[in-house]
């Protein structure tokens, strides 16, 4: 399965003001609600043009799309990552966002995805699609079902699935990043991947990418 990660992005959510658009949701109380809310909205924005960027292969298939189980995002940052050194305890550049994730699957398969974020007076959708990354997330779920987060590296743009297993915090590129040693899909451990990304931070010059 093909697609691509065109991403549509609320504009009431994307606000600094935080006034709510015109026909926005209103934010709620609970993230699942709140994803429904978005998946209606993504619905009806699907169109026989723009459906294969988003994830589905006609408007009739994204009809029957329904949410997956969510994930938790968490976040690298740039100065978290700037400070690491080997033997440093990998959790200390992890930050939790307000951001979860919902895949969006038809017929038990990811497809896309529907993002929400908590503000201060509750719970809104903030972005649909990026289909490719949420599919490949879901993907590697299926074989780390339980205790399992997202992690995302807004200045290099990558996105990892994290598993807390036996051996430790786990890492795994959703997809494939030429400038790490690690294969998508294939979960290395988390302070190896965290070392890998040092000197990629190192070189950036913080400009937005």
């Amino acid at each position: 399965m093909i697609v691509a990660s065109c991403v549509i992005l609320l504009a009431a959510c994307s606000r600094s003001c935080g006034e709510r658009h015109e026909g926005a949701p209103a934010p709620v109380g609970s993230a699942d609600l709140a994803a429904l809310s978005g998946l209606r909205m993504f619905q009806h924005l699907v169109t026989p043009q723009n459906c294969q960027s988003l994830g589905f292969d006609s408007v009739e298939q994204a009809k029957r799309a329904v949410l997956a189980a969510p994930m938790l995002v968490f976040e690298i940052g740039w100065d978290r990552l700037k400070s690491f050194h080997p033997g440093d305890d990998v959790s200390r550049v992890l930050a939790l966002t307000s951001s979860i994730i919902y895949p969006v699957a038809v017929d038990a398969q990811p497809r896309s995805g529907v993002t929400v974020v908590k503000k201060p007076e509750g719970y809104v959708p903030a972005s649909f699609g990026n289909a490719e990354t949420v599919c490949a997330l879901a993907q590697i779920r299926t074989t780390n079902p339980v205790d399992v987060f997202a992690v995302f590296v807004p200045v290099l743009g990558m996105y990892f699935l994290a598993a807390r297993t036996a051996s430790g915090l786990m890492l795994t590129p959703a997809l494939e990043y030429p400038d790490l040693p690690f294969r998508a899909g294939v979960a290395a451990p988390a302070a190896l991947v965290v070392q890998a990304l040092v000197p990629l931070v190192q070189r950036y010059n913080g400009l937005p990418i």
